[in-house]
């Protein structure tokens, strides 16, 4: 893929973000790094900010996904003397409103996660040129 071509998938992404209420992970101040030599920042290289960008939309389905509150509630039951806790819930303030949501009953994610975590493993290996089907040569790891 070329530069443009992952600035082209990070619009798209960021427009995504943006819609599913994650504008965090879309802000382009997270994907910079300060030259050593003027102090300057700038933003990373494309690869690398779709890759963090996606790490980031990563662990924003981690702490929706019922897996993972599965596991917390597993790991505060093996912590805790007696009985750990039968439940956990997240009050949500938004526009003046409380809402609870259970996370007991948080959609199963683990398929999408790991989707994600795939298409991110393919771009750092430098997986995803046009018309391949995987792999790479040693120009491609240059890059």
């Amino acid at each position: 893929m070329s530069e443009d071509d992952y600035r082209a998938v990070i619009d798209a992404l960021v427009a995504e973000l943006r819609n599913i209420g994650a504008p965090d992970i879309a802000d382009q101040r997270h994907y910079s790094e300060e030259e050593p030599e003027t102090s300057e920042r700038r933003l990373i290289s494309p690869q690398r900010r779709l890759v963090e960008m996606l790490r980031g939309f990563e662990r924003f389905l981690a702490i929706q996904d019922r897996q993972t509150y599965e596991m917390a509630m597993g790991r505060m039951a093996d912590a805790l003397r007696g009985e750990g806790p039968e439940a956990a819930s997240v009050i949500q303030t938004t526009d003046g409103e409380p809402r609870e949501y259970f996370l007991s009953e948080a959609p199963n994610l683990r398929e999408v996660r790991n989707d994600v975590q795939a298409l991110i493993d393919r771009l750092l290996d430098g997986d995803l040129r046009p018309g391949s089907e995987g792999g790479t040569d040693e120009s491609d790891r240059a890059r």
